[in-house]
């Protein structure tokens, strides 16, 4: 366990590293790999906390404890981690929307030989895009939060596998009947299919507005 605890600490501490980056390097086949490389380095880190969660039930009493604050604190650096890489991920695909509209404003044809004319056309086209451009932001940022909503019930489907987890375990020690342990078990699979239902019915919002607002 120690082993893997080290690589996933310098895992997360590579990561901490890299987002600092992101900022500095200029965009190229450079924030190309290093993105690329973050991505990885994430999932990597979730697939360790996975594993680190099973091996702190295989502790020994006096040592469980410290194990599991030592992962608890891994997983709490690693959502924020990617917390903040989908925040600008989700920016920078912002920024490159209105780029391309601005763009595709300044290529639109105009007559010249009718001043009035173009001049409507121009307003006319620039309204266009400041609504376009508003109703992506509107849509991004209820996408934004609609995956932060995901990430939530994520977490929190995380954090009930683990309480059940020490339910178990704590179960086990006091010599609790396997009628409780049932009773347990279904509570736990009702909380999942609750985070379920809340996922699909979070998908069925950012649906249906962006069906009706685009």
């Amino acid at each position: 366990m120690e082993n893997l605890l080290q690589q996933t600490n310098r895992l997360v501490f590579q990561l901490q590293n890299d987002m600092s980056s992101l900022g500095r390097t200029p965009a190229g086949e450079a924030l190309s790999n290093l993105e690329m490389s973050i991505q990885q380095n994430v999932q990597e880190v979730y697939k360790n906390c996975s594993r680190l969660e099973e091996y702190v039930f295989k502790e020994p009493p006096q040592r469980k404890q410290a194990s599991k604050l030592k992962v608890d604190q891994i997983i709490y650096d690693i959502r924020h981690i990617d917390s903040s890489y989908k925040g600008y991920i989700h920016k920078k695909r912002q920024q490159e929307a209105e780029e391309r509209r601005r763009e595709e404003l300044m290529s639109m044809p105009f007559r010249t030989n009718a001043e009035n004319d173009t001049k409507i056309s121009m307003d006319y086209a620039l309204q266009h895009h400041d609504a376009l451009q508003g109703a992506d932001r509107n849509i991004g940022q209820m996408r934004h939060t609609g995956m932060s909503a995901l990430e939530q019930m994520k977490n929190q489907r995380m954090s009930l596998k683990g309480v059940r987890r020490r339910m178990m375990d704590i179960g086990n020690t006091l010599g609790l009947s396997n009628t409780v342990m049932r009773m347990i078990d279904k509570r736990g699979t009702q909380d999942k299919w609750i985070v379920y239902g809340g996922i699909i019915l979070t998908l069925l919002i950012m649906f249906l507005t962006i069906k009706y607002l685009t």
